[in-house]
């Protein structure tokens, strides 16, 4: 007890020289305890009880001052990470500044490469022009990517008519001659028959006559002459009759008879001749020799044709010089310039007109077909030409090439200076961090009266970790000596109560003494009046009667038992003999099994892989291997084999197709790395594979890469220890706490414009920015610990901290495995995902009761989009005030295209006017909005007009001053 008290007095000075504002309650009767019975425990207990309390009152102060020793030390810590990142920043200034004098001298070079390259391009395009078939065009009136690119589609859309045109002359010419070479052909068709036939004969009928080929007979303009002395015109008019009536060509026959019922055609036949003049005065027979018909028969014929007078034919058939004719009720007249039929000479005559004039008709179609090539072949020349001259179409390959480059250093130029500025501003803004922390660690020694070096800083640490401690363990000895005080309370009263008990069994004992020595003198008496041996003979008497009762009973259960030993020994001779007929039958089978379980043995990486008794299963695999059969299974191979027979069976059926079918599975996958195999091993199918190491069963590989995985796994987790201790709970979590303030500053900017702001029916509109209910509790400890600054966390609290956060990523390693740790630490510590944003409205109905809006809300669908851009525009208007402090002259813009879509117009008025209402520019783009109303004070219109047949838009501005639109030109 004083040895505690003495360590009390120690405790207590240490406290007041770390500048704890607590003291230690130590009671003076602590140092000079005094026990002699159970009584004295209680002040000692209630001195232990009230130093004990007052140190655990003082280890939170403990605590405090351990925590401000760690704040300071942060804060320390901090100002060294932004020296270094002072330093880092100033390096890489340095490091810009020089890659951006560099890429603006490359930047040079590329607009000097340009420009040549333009002018190259300029001059070659000057001669592509003046070419001879070039073809007029409006070329860009500057050079650009797009220009240049585009000169070749513009120059073939321009020569598209012109090759349109050439084509078109192209294809008629070659129409042209294709039809020509059609009547060339047809013309020299027809004079080879005019020059195969024998004589010319008069045009085939347009009714079906039947073939005269072959036929007996012939036509008459064939048997028949002129007789001398008739002139050419009487000539021509006769056999211009003859042929129009269709005697000139009627079929004679050498019978002169009527025509065949069969045939089709038209016959003069034989008969009596007419009273007066005929036709045998002008025409004489002059049949062919070779003709069957002969001269009297056409004499005959010419006979029935009445040749009238003065021109007149006479009834029947009848022809006049003049060239009428009559046949029957049929008249006719006609005339022709010359004979061509009647007479050899006539045929002749006529044979050799049908020549020249083919020849004419051909030697004209020869011409057009020659004019018609000629002018194809200028048209396709001409379309060539202009084929090529496109072809030729300057290269801009090289210029096209040099812009390029010319963009590309123009962006590195830019990037450059852009990095040279960010760089510049990053070295100023990590300066003026440095001295916002230097400023901090000052700030913080002084409230704390802490130095700012690190060594004394540590040496307090660790003597308040010292005291700490030994508090720690002050309280567990306290504790210790309580239970010793209350375990002596309690002996010394237990030991008082047996005191007073032993005096009252002292007493009982002596009772009892008295009250046996008056019944031993009662015993003797009574044995002294009965005598021993009548006794004796009793006692024997029964003990003979309880002997022979026992005998009975054990002779009957033998005999039952000699009965049932024989009954069994019978069953068991047949069982045996039924057991080694069994036993020769699956003796093979056993030496199968032992055998084929021994070569389980020899499988690369089977028992490995499975098995966690390996050095016992060796050892039996090798008795199963010196198994011979009709011998015993040993015990150890009895018991590998009913453990390997416990394995809980596969989920897939282990079949040859399985086992392949996952191992290309595996080696098509990343296992793929280590080349798999598999390899038959007769009792089993085994996969190996391929390291660094050598080749080694699956299993073995499976076990390295583990050990790997657990390797790098324990350096990453020490690695997110280190980034939690410096940089998520340190810059990190100060980020996230200052983004949560601007957010909850926002949120309430935003409340604050729209509690002034109503919708026309009086609908009041907040916003609620809040934890998501469904957020997980490391979440939400994580938020509840970010909330307050990182340096006034306790310990135990940064600890719960830092190990939420660590949770929150490996869910985020759950999710997306495959996702970087940047990736992870992003997702996980996106605290928007945390949050949730509600509008919330209030109708003057029910001022004061706010609702949640969503679809289901009582609300119609023009106040729902109206109540959905109040809290856009208090967005906005909140962030220029957030702004104005910096920036107080900037323009307050909101820009919206195609606004307020599918509102009803007599809304229009509202919405404009809640923009003035919140005191934000903006500028509207619409195709029916001109916002001329009276909630706008005024406006300034542009209206955008463009015919379609015109190049160019047309632009209208007018005025709105509150009250009329102006129109201003």
């Amino acid at each position: 007890m004083r040895t505690y008290a003495s360590a009390a007095g120690r405790h207590a000075a240490e406290l007041t020289r770390l500048g704890a504002r607590t003291s230690l309650a130590i009671a003076p009767h602590l140092h000079e305890p005094h026990l002699t019975a159970a009584a004295d425990v209680r002040p000692l207990a209630e001195g232990l009880h009230r130093h004990d309390s007052s140190v655990e009152v003082a280890r939170p102060v403990l605590g405090e001052l351990r925590a401000a020793v760690q704040v300071v030390e942060e804060a320390l810590a901090a100002l060294d990470r932004c020296t270094t990142e002072r330093e880092r920043a100033e390096e890489h200034t340095a490091r810009v500044e020089q890659q951006a004098e560099a890429e603006r001298g490359l930047l040079a070079d590329a607009r000097a490469s340009a420009e040549r390259a333009e002018s190259a391009y300029s001059a070659a395009l000057d001669g592509w022009r003046a070419a001879p078939h070039a073809v007029p065009f409006e070329l860009p009136l500057q050079l650009t990517v797009e220009a240049v690119t585009r000169v070749a589609a513009d120059a073939r859309a321009a020569a598209a008519p012109v090759l349109d045109g050439l084509r078109a002359e192209q294809a008629a010419a070659a129409a042209d001659r294709a039809a020509a070479e059609r009547s060339l052909a047809d013309a020299a068709r027809r004079r080879a028959t005019v020059v195969a036939e024998s004589d010319p004969a008069p045009a085939e009928p347009s009714w079906t006559r039947s073939p005269r080929e072959g036929a007996h007979g012939a036509p008459l303009w064939r048997l028949i002459d002129f007789a001398d002395g008739v002139d050419h015109a009487e000539r021509a008019n006769i056999e211009a009759a003859l042929e129009a009536s269709g005697l000139l060509d009627a079929w004679v026959r050498p019978d002169g008879a009527v025509l065949d019922a069969d045939r089709h055609d038209t016959v003069l036949p034989a008969g009596p001749a007419v009273a007066g003049p005929s036709l045998t005065a002008l025409l004489v027979p002059d049949p062919p020799e070779s003709s069957p018909v002969t001269g009297d028969v056409v004499a005959g014929v010419l006979a029935r044709v009445a040749l009238g007078p003065d021109g007149e034919p006479h009834d029947g058939a009848a022809v006049a010089v003049d060239g009428r004719w009559r046949l029957g009720p049929l008249t006719g007249r006609a005339v022709k310039p010359a004979a061509q039929y009647i007479g050899a000479t006539a045929r002749a005559a006529e044979r050799a007109r049908r020549i020249a004039e083919l020849d004419a008709l051909i030697a004209e179609h020869t011409r057009a077909r020659e004019t018609a090539a000629a002018a194809e072949q200028t048209a396709v020349d001409a379309a060539r030409a202009v084929e090529d001259w496109l072809a030729a179409t300057p290269a801009t390959d090289e210029l096209v090439a040099a812009w390029t480059r010319l963009d590309e250093r123009t962006r590195s130029a830019e990037r450059a200076e852009r990095l040279v500025a960010e760089a510049e501003e990053a070295a100023a803004r990590a300066r003026s961090v440095e001295a916002a922390r230097r400023r901090e660690l000052h700030e913080l020694a002084t409230v704390h009266d802490l130095p700012t070096e690190a060594g004394p800083l540590g040496a307090r640490r660790e003597a308040l970790r010292s005291l700490d401690t030994a508090l720690a363990t002050h309280l567990e000895r306290g504790s210790g000596l309580a239970a010793r005080l209350r375990r002596w309370a309690d002996d010394a009263s237990a030991h008082e109560a047996l005191l007073t008990e032993a005096g009252e069994a002292a007493q009982e004992a002596a009772d009892a003494a008295g009250r046996a020595v008056e019944a031993q003198a009662a015993a003797d008496e009574l044995e002294a009046t009965v005598g021993a041996p009548l006794r004796e003979i009793r006692r024997r008497v029964e003990a003979a009667e309880e002997r022979d009762a026992a005998l009975r009973r054990r002779d009957a259960e033998l005999g039952t038992r000699v009965e049932e030993l024989l009954a069994a020994g019978g069953a068991a001779e047949q069982a045996t003999r039924d057991a080694e007929g069994r036993l020769a039958e699956h003796e093979p089978a056993l030496a199968a099994a032992v055998a084929a379980l021994a070569g389980l043995g020899d499988v690369p990486g089977l028992l490995g892989s499975g098995d966690d008794q390996a050095i016992e299963s060796d050892a039996a695999l090798g008795l199963a291997r010196g198994f011979t059969a009709g011998g015993p299974v040993p015990a150890a191979v009895l018991a590998l084999a009913r453990r390997f027979a416990a394995l809980p069976s596969p989920a897939a059926p282990a079949t040859t197709t399985a086992v392949f079918a996952a191992w290309q599975e595996a080696a098509s996958g990343p296992a793929g790395d280590v080349d798999p195999r598999v390899v038959d091993e007769g009792v089993a199918l085994a996969v190996i594979g391929r390291d660094d190491a050598g080749e080694h069963p699956i299993h073995v590989l499976a076990q390295r890469l583990a050990a790997a995985v657990t390797r790098d796994a324990d350096l990453l987790t020490e690695r997110e220890r280190r980034l939690f201790e410096e940089h998520i709970l340190g810059d990190l979590g100060e980020s996230l706490r200052a983004r949560r303030l601007e957010a909850e500053e926002l949120v309430t900017e935003m409340n604050n414009q729209l509690r002034g702001v109503s919708t026309s029916q009086g609908i009041h509109v907040q916003l609620r920015w809040h934890l998501r209910d469904d957020v997980s509790g490391d979440a939400r400890r994580a938020v509840e610990l970010l909330g307050r600054p990182v340096g006034a966390l306790l310990p135990d609290e940064r600890r719960e901290l830092r190990d939420a956060l660590h949770r929150l990523i490996e869910a985020s390693r759950a999710d997306a495995p495959e996702d970087s740790y940047t990736e992870h630490l992003t997702r996980a510590l996106d605290y928007r995902r945390w949050f949730a944003f509600r509008i919330r409205y209030t109708r003057p109905e029910t001022a004061g009761t706010w609702h949640d809006l969503h679809r289901r809300s009582p609300l119609s669908q023009g106040e729902q989009k109206v109540v959905c851009y109040l809290p856009l525009f208090a967005a906005a208007a909140a962030h220029f005030s957030s702004l104005a402090g910096a920036a107080p002259h900037s323009p307050r813009f909101v820009l919206l295209d195609d606004a307020f879509p599918k509102i009803d117009v007599r809304t229009h008025p509202l919405l404009f006017g809640l923009l003035v209402q919140l005191d934000l520019d903006f500028v509207v783009t619409s195709e029916r909005l001109w916002g001329d109303h009276a909630t706008v004070p005024s406006l300034a219109i542009y209206e955008a007009l463009r015919d379609p047949n015109e190049r160019g838009i047309a632009q209208y501005r007018h005025t709105w001053d509150g009250q009329r639109l102006h129109a201003v030109g």
